[in-house]
């Protein structure tokens, strides 16, 4: 009985009050353990190269948007290189963005990267509709088509003048 009186005694402290210690640590690990259980907010991301002008694949992505996936488009910079519209997948709507950045060159003919963010949605949609606009691209215009090589200067020979050198060197 004594025990008991003295664990009550103890709980109580010198005022009177329960001791509450141990609270802090609790709400600690209950506000971790919440974050670490809480489901991740999807933040998908999707890349791809295409071996088509950069025009062609901007008129291809408004086509598929707009009219092959009814898609409502908020904004479109064609300059920038970005589309803003609204996915629906499911019933679950999403902020969505396009983003084509031309990187061709000379060195490696034709080439655009392409980037989809959807917020709320899992990255595999975005890779879907990369495959469909990889798709559409090859059904309305094709193969991409092969990068033009740089026409090579003529090799001259080590004993043929140039036409113009005669005047430089006076003969």
């Amino acid at each position: 009985m004594i025990g008991v009186w003295r664990a009550w005694a103890w709980a109580r402290g010198r005022a009177g009050r329960v001791k509450l210690s141990w609270l802090p640590g609790i709400l600690v690990i209950a506000i971790v353990a919440s974050q670490l259980l809480a489901p991740w907010p999807a933040s998908a991301d999707e890349k791809r190269m295409l071996k088509y002008p950069y025009s062609w694949v901007m008129k291809a992505s408004l086509r598929l948007i707009k009219i092959d996936l009814g898609c409502p488009i908020e904004e479109v910079d064609k300059d920038t290189g970005y589309i803003l519209f609204r996915y629906t997948y499911q019933g679950v709507e999403s902020p969505a963005s396009l983003e084509i950045s031309d990187l061709s060159s000379d060195d490696n003919g034709y080439l655009v990267n392409s980037r989809v963010m959807m917020n709320e949605l899992p990255s595999w949609v975005e890779t879907d509709l990369l495959d469909k606009l990889e798709e559409k691209l090859k059904d309305e215009y094709g193969d991409p088509p092969k990068p033009k090589k740089k026409p090579e200067p003529p090799v001259k020979d080590e004993g043929e003048e140039e036409p113009g050198d005669e005047e430089k060197t006076g003969s």
